[in-house]
């Protein structure tokens, strides 16, 4: 939820980086940009931060221009100060290097002159062979996108202030990030982090909800509104997803409602709710099947039959009735209402369960909650905070999908990075090199199993994937078995 340091790439880089200072994240948010990443320089920048000896192999003339960043140009400005300092070029020809990191500026006459006198500046300072070229391949590597340090620390600012906000405020924080529609990941994924944070996330309430997520604490009040999960703390603080969070209810259903309950309170009934809001037959069952009315103490299959027997739409009316007249409830079949078939509405409905989705897999047997769980192949199944424990041993997990990002090797070769999350609730990564990749592809959101080995690199442990396979939800217990 952090602004610009949340994606997977940067999560990744700030633990290799050992992040913990503002400094630290300026130069992060431009060391990842492709200028430096490609080029090399961001594992040498790597390699040296982490390790004071490997700083004694960088040229002692740029160590002493760039102190700060181990002698690794990292912002455009460093690029400018090398071309002055290393290069001997003046300030107005730095700034055609700075112009030159467009790419379509290269082959323009006045480019290749301040080349052309760089290459020979050096070879009048007698540096080593070979030193003079690396330096300029850099350069150019700045071309395929690069920050200013100002704009890298702009940046950061924003970073720093979502971090604390993120530590000392984590639910309100991941409301408002929830709320704000915008960021690296899915709605499902901050209330995911909400979850880890202590909060339960409560389906959308006529009576509770706003058109937004909100942050209620319900304590002592859980009798009137039936907990989504049981096995919760009554008292824990709630997120109640707003109702503009629910797919197909529409803008003006949801004004309705709110203006409604805001004017003569809460809605008693389903009843109760039909004749103050004119609401369409299919927008009432919407609500039904989200789980909005919850609070009435009836479960869906039995609302939804209400819903088709209380439908009037030219009755609604906003005066209010002078008298209250109850009908006769019809006698109805035994209906049985599934839990898993609250998970099929909210997937429908919100795009994604409310449930843990390791719940919904059709094989939760296999789905190991530690690494003593041993597999039909032999393998242990271990969990993201087992990973550091295995490094170099081929392991089995698990992992619902957060994102994958497909990218191509220096060889034109497709492969991929996803991160997931593990049935403890953590997060965890994987590698799909090229033979993988080819072989095995993601389909779509949802569990699968993995086969790989752990890899440890600067910290961060991942899975290097052999294989992967998708695991089939349970059934909708509402069309039966089959």
């Amino acid at each position: 939820g952090c602004f610009y340091v949340e994606s997977p790439a940067m999560r990744m880089l700030l633990k290799k980086l050992e992040v913990d200072d503002y400094l630290g994240l300026v130069a992060a948010s431009s060391i990842i940009r492709p200028g430096v990443a490609e080029s090399g320089m961001m594992r040498e920048y790597l390699l040296r931060h982490r390790d004071p000896e490997r700083r004694k192999l960088a040229s002692e003339r740029m160590m002493s221009i760039m102190p700060e960043t181990y002698g690794v140009m990292v912002y455009q400005e460093d690029v400018m100060r090398v071309v002055v300092q290393y290069g001997g070029l003046s300030a107005e020809e730095a700034d055609e290097v700075r112009r030159g990191m467009n790419i379509r500026y290269r082959d323009r006459p006045e480019f290749k002159l301040v080349e052309r006198k760089f290459f020979d500046n050096c070879r009048e300072r007698g540096y080593p062979e070979g030193e003079a070229e690396e330096v300029w391949r850099q350069i150019q590597s700045f071309a395929s996108f690069s920050f200013a340090k100002g704009h890298s620390a702009s940046y950061a600012v924003e970073s720093y202030q979502s971090l604390y906000l993120k530590a000392h405020h984590p639910l309100e924080f991941l409301v408002g990030v929830a709320n704000n529609f915008g960021g690296f990941y899915h709605t499902e994924f901050y209330l995911h982090e909400a979850k880890r944070a202590g909060a339960m996330i409560e389906a959308p309430c006529v009576n509770r909800s706003e058109e937004l997520c909100t942050l209620q604490n319900v304590a002592g009040q859980q009798r009137q509104y039936a907990p989504l999960v049981v096995h919760h703390d009554a008292s824990a603080p709630r997120i109640f997803l707003g109702l503009g969070n629910v797919k197909s209810l529409n803008e003006a259903s949801v004004a309705l409602i709110l203006n409604e309950r805001r004017k003569n309170g809460p809605y008693t009934d389903l009843e109760d709710l039909l004749k103050r809001v004119p609401l369409g037959l299919e927008q009432a069952r919407i609500l039904v099947r989200v789980g909005a009315l919850r609070s009435t103490g009836r479960s869906k299959p039995q609302l939804l039959w209400d819903v088709a027997l209380l439908h009037r739409p030219a009755t609604v009316r906003t005066s209010g009735d002078l008298f209250i007249t109850k009908v006769e409830e019809p006698r109805l079949p035994d209906l049985q209402h599934f839990p898993l078939a609250d998970a099929y509405d909210e997937l429908d409905l919100l795009g994604f369960p409310l449930c843990d989705p390791f719940e919904m897999v059709a094989l939760p047997e296999a789905l190991g909650r530690g690494g003593d769980s041993i597999g039909n192949n032999g393998l242990p199944t271990i969990l993201k905070r087992d990973m550091a424990a295995y490094v170099g041993k081929r392991v089995r997990m698990f992992g619902y999908m957060i994102h994958v990002k497909a990218t191509d090797t220096h060889h034109g070769q497709r492969m991929s990075f996803g991160s997931f999350i593990d049935p403890a609730g953590d997060f965890w990564d994987s590698t799909q090199f090229p033979d993988v990749a080819e072989r095995y592809t993601f389909r779509g959101r949802g569990v699968y199993r993995f086969i790989g080995v752990v890899e440890e690199e600067f910290g961060h442990n991942s899975l290097r994937t052999e294989s992967l396979e998708k695991l089939p939800w349970r059934p909708d217990p509402r069309y039966g078995d089959k």
